[in-house]
């Protein structure tokens, strides 16, 4: 018989003599459990190979653009943190470092910027399985200019610069993923340029209804019309124009 109480016995057993009947006075071949209680296993959630339900659509957003293994991707899983936001949340200011790009795995946010007359310019939205972060700042480490705020109640994966460079060099291929998001990202904000600069307000408003299918139901007529570079009043006018 053991002479010491074993190690965490008294998560499982309230007194030794209970331990004592129910492991040591019992046969050698049923007591082997004893040491997954005292020395327990590490669970891998993707022992199945599956990925777990929770990163179902960040898993279908990476094999989108590069061929990820199951043990790669949870080498990423486990770099990232996981924060809920409640509706209307700012989790980034303007003047503050960007530490992280986020994953949008359930809910919707807006970028914007505020001009110098204090109006509040919205540059995108981010739904569901979009990537969005303050690009300048997260990669240059600078106080940026943007703003961040959840228009619902959003579930967010957030991954720091130090994490990213560390997958880079543990999965080159990752290197290629983000390569391959910045040049969308850029593509739409030069289309987003375009838009403004050469089309009119009925063709900018047919653009997002295109790019947001359901964002009238999820974004306020105000913030629409922020993006959209109008005012409230005069997108309902429009509205009414073009269902007529």
């Amino acid at each position: 018989m053991p002479e010491k109480w074993p190690r965490n016995v008294g998560n499982f057993f309230k007194t030794r003599k209970e331990f004592f009947e129910k492991v040591v006075n019992v046969p050698r071949r049923k007591t082997i459990f004893i040491n997954e209680i005292f020395n327990p296993k590490k669970v891998n959630p993707f022992q199945d190979k599956t990925p777990s339900i929770m990163y179902t659509l960040l898993h279908k957003n990476i094999s989108r653009h590069i061929n990820i293994t199951d043990n790669e991707f949870e080498l990423f899983t486990q770099r990232l943190q996981t924060n809920t936001l409640k509706k209307n949340e700012l989790f980034l200011l303007a003047g503050n470092s960007c530490r992280y790009t986020y994953f949008i795995n359930k809910g919707m946010v807006r970028q914007y910027e505020i001009d110098s007359n204090g109006f509040e310019k919205n540059i995108m939205f981010a739904k569901e399985e979009w990537w969005v972060s303050d690009l300048y700042s997260f990669h240059s480490g600078k106080a940026g200019d943007k703003y961040l705020q959840s228009l619902e109640q959003t579930e967010v994966f957030m991954l720091s610069k130090s994490d990213m460079e560390e997958l880079f060099i543990k999965i080159p291929k990752l290197e290629r993923f983000w390569r391959l998001l910045h040049i969308n990202a850029f593509i739409s904000n030069q289309e987003r340029v375009t838009l403004h600069l050469s089309k009119s307000a009925e063709e900018r408003y047919s653009s997002f209804l295109k790019k947001y299918p359901n964002g009238e139901m999820r974004i306020s007529q105000k913030n629409i019309a922020s993006y959209l570079g109008i005012s409230p009043e005069f997108l309902s006018t429009m509205k009414k124009r073009m269902k007529s």
